[in-house]
């Protein structure tokens, strides 16, 4: 009986895992002007909200995984996330030199949120 209820756990265990990959699948955003960057304090810490003319988009070999986020309006970076302050910085050079940048993350908790984790200059 123990042994059954163990099996059970892992196997639910499994499921959440392989369900929680597949959602947070790379997303290349194709490379775009950063016409405006926000930021947004709150309590527990700040994000860093970039925009760029109308919505980013996907590159298209990554559109399978950008289903969550087709378009998205909001490519954010939580200040909480390691290397949060290195992205702002690029983020900041690539607009004031007008230079476009490829953004790499994952669909946020709505369609037109995108988290970012990386940035391409």
């Amino acid at each position: 009986m123990i042994k059954s209820k163990y099996v059970k756990a892992c196997m639910t265990i499994m499921m959440f895992l392989s369900f929680s990959s597949q959602a947070s699948e790379p997303v290349y955003l194709e490379a775009s002007l950063v016409k405006a960057i926000q930021i947004t304090t709150g309590t527990d810490d700040s994000t860093y909200y970039l925009f760029t003319e109308g919505t980013w988009k996907p590159a298209a070999s990554y559109a399978d995984n950008a289903k969550d986020c087709p378009t998205p309006t909001y490519a954010m970076i939580k200040s909480s996330v390691v290397g949060a302050d290195a992205l702002l910085t690029v983020a900041l050079t690539a607009k004031t030199t007008k230079q476009p940048v490829t953004l790499i993350g994952v669909c946020g908790y709505h369609e037109a949120y995108f988290d970012i984790v990386k940035i391409i200059y």
